[in-house]
């Protein structure tokens, strides 16, 4: 199966695969360690060929253009369909937490039973979830509603963002339900509004509806 891109056991073959395009000769070493994917005629018509090393202990593989004169280039990936993937590295896979808070127009701080956030980003899209729970009701004023410190700032021009409200109690509404989109003039800041049943308008939600112990979930998916 040499033309499958198996790699290829036996006959001085091991550190050898093999590709319909071509012969790819690719030295692995022990972690840590450096290995090189060259095409057939040992460089590309640049003199370029591809080069990286994988870290066992940190578990890391890391990719990279070794160019010519010896210097090291971004790797871009292209998909079957020709669609970038990858470019110049920039498509980090990471997660972590973040303290969200309510942001009040007039610079009030409310007091917090219960903050937290989590975040998964790959490339230049991420998902996130909220849950805030107020300790006691502070704002009896009809300023508007946020919810803000996001861990990225939103891309509006990139991706649509998509926000959903999962869950959320101790709110005044009558036949109405709670809805959030991102801020239009603060990107990493989502307002809530009260959308009445019967005929779908909706209201920025403001604090004179909110009860003590107001509680939110959160989710969803923007560009950065």
């Amino acid at each position: 199966m040499t033309e499958s891109g198996w790699i290829i056991p036996g006959e001085n073959e091991s550190n050898h695969t093999h590709t319909k395009l071509g012969k790819l000769e690719a030295e692995l070493t022990h972690n840590p360690g450096y290995f090189s994917i060259k095409p057939y005629n040992q460089a590309y018509d640049d003199g370029s060929y591809l080069q990286g090393w994988y870290d066992g202990v940190g578990r890391k593989l890391s990719l990279f253009v070794r160019e010519a004169d010896g210097s090291q280039s971004p790797l871009n990936v292209i998909d079957l369909f020709g669609s970038e993937v990858w470019h110049q590295g920039n498509l980090p896979i990471e997660s972590g937490t973040f303290t969200p808070s309510f942001l009040i127009s007039r610079g009030d701080k409310p007091t917090y039973q219960h903050q937290s956030g989590s975040y998964y980003r790959v490339g230049n899209l991420v998902h996130f979830s909220v849950k805030i729970t107020l300790s006691q009701h502070i704002v009896f004023t009809p300023y508007v509603v946020f919810i803000t410190d996001l861990p990225f700032a939103c891309d509006s021009s990139l991706v649509l963002p998509s926000v959903g409200v999962g869950f959320y109690n101790n709110v005044n509404l009558q036949d109405e339900t709670l809805s959030c989109l991102f801020t239009d003039n603060i990107s990493n800041t989502l307002t809530l509004y009260a959308v009445h049943t019967a005929n779908s308008t909706a209201q920025t939600l403001t604090w004179d509806k909110i009860l003590d112990t107001f509680e939110i979930w959160v989710s969803g998916t923007y560009a950065i």
